[in-house]
Parts: structure tokens; C-alpha cells; sequence
């Protein structure tokens, strides 16, 4: 357990458990927990409880092994995506690149 101003915990457990959540100015907490499930899955679970309840807003599943430290874990799963969660959707990274190109016989003295 790490000792943080009163507004912030952190806490790792030896059997694969992880929690780590702060409390803003006007009492929304935000925060992440996760574990390392039987078959060796990290789950991470990025949540907010606010005046509009308790919400899910990403999730992570990655594949660490079964005897990986949770510290360990978590730190592998930072270079990991996340996938959307309880009423969320997942954002537009990119847009489809349109085809571009320039004709072998263009000549601009004629256009």
C-alpha cells in the first residue's frame, strides 16, 4: 500500500490484485482496478463514480502470464489499447486515406 495525500490510494496485492483511484475537488472519484485472472489475463477496468452513478469508461484484457507480478502487469498493459466500456464508444482514430494520385501524362501547360 503507498502512502499518497488523502485524496489518492494505491494498492497492489500479492495475488494479483490492483486498485488505484483519486478523489477530484467536487467528489467525483476516478480510478482503476484490475486483476490477473486464472488463465493469466491482466483485466483493467478504468471507471468514474460521479452524481450520474458509477461507470465502466475503459477496459483493457492483456495476456501477462500467470505468475507475473501485478506491478509487472500493469506496466506491460500501459503499451496496450483500451476498448471502450459501459456506454462508451470507442473514438475514430483515423480516416480511411482517400487514393491520390497524379497522371504520367499530366502536363500542367495544358491544364
Amino acid at each position: 500500500l503507498a502512502v499518497l495525500p488523502a485524496d489518492r490510494l494505491v494498492l497492489e496485492v500479492p495475488l494479483g490484485q490492483y486498485r488505484k483511484e483519486k478523489r477530484l475537488e467536487d467528489g467525483t472519484v476516478v480510478g482503476t482496478y484490475g486483476w490477473v485472472d486464472p488463465n493469466g489475463y491482466l483485466r483493467l477496468r478504468d471507471y468514474i463514480a460521479d452524481s450520474k452513478g458509477y461507470r465502466i469508461v475503459r477496459t483493457k484484457k492483456v495476456l501477462v502470464g500467470v505468475d507475473t507480478p501485478i506491478s509487472n502487469a500493469v506496466s506491460a498493459a500501459k503499451k496496450v489499447p483500451s476498448q471502450g466500456g459501459v456506454g462508451v464508444q470507442n473514438a475514430k482514430i483515423y480516416e480511411k486515406p482517400k487514393p491520390s494520385y497524379v497522371s504520367s501524362t499530366y502536363r500542367p501547360e495544358l491544364a
